[in-house]
């Protein structure tokens, strides 16, 4: 039973501190987000939630594919996360925090990517040194299919 202990997790820390920090913002720019956009704020901050609680669920799973599976979520909210963060600032609900609140959800998006890249590598190496794959010849990764 493969399981990670999350608050070792750097991505983690940085994406709970971006959902806190979009809370904080949008209780400052309520009446602003409301009037100009319903709907978006709440949105925004589900998809802000879901990154870190897709790596805290992914990290209590049996497998490192668990896990990974998990990660990918993480990475769709980040993309879904980024997506809303771009039209909150197209409509300048968040002046003063908008595209810094942009670029750390791109560089949680860069990290889970690396995360789940190596949880990936960690379980069919695991699988290569049980004896339930052998290791390919041309250096692919089984689980992705990437190289």
């Amino acid at each position: 039973m493969v399981m990670h202990n999350p608050t070792n997790l750097r991505v983690l820390e940085r994406a709970f501190a971006l959902v806190v920090a979009l809370h904080r913002a949008s209780l400052k720019e309520t009446s602003r987000a409301a009037s100009r956009a319903p709907g978006l704020c709440g949105q925004l901050l589900r998809a802000a939630t879901a990154i870190s609680s897709h790596i805290v669920e992914g990290a209590g799973q049996a497998t490192g594919a668990q896990f990974a599976r998990f990660l990918s979520m993480a990475i769709s909210s980040a993309t879904e996360t980024e997506h809303q963060l771009e039209l909150a600032v197209a409509l300048e609900l968040f002046p003063n925090y908008g595209s810094r609140f942009v670029e750390e959800v791109r560089e949680i998006r860069r990290m889970l990517h690396g995360l789940r890249k190596r949880v990936l590598d960690d379980a069919d190496r695991g699988m290569v040194e049980r004896g339930v794959i052998e290791e390919p010849a041309n250096g692919r990764n089984l689980s992705d299919g990437t190289n």
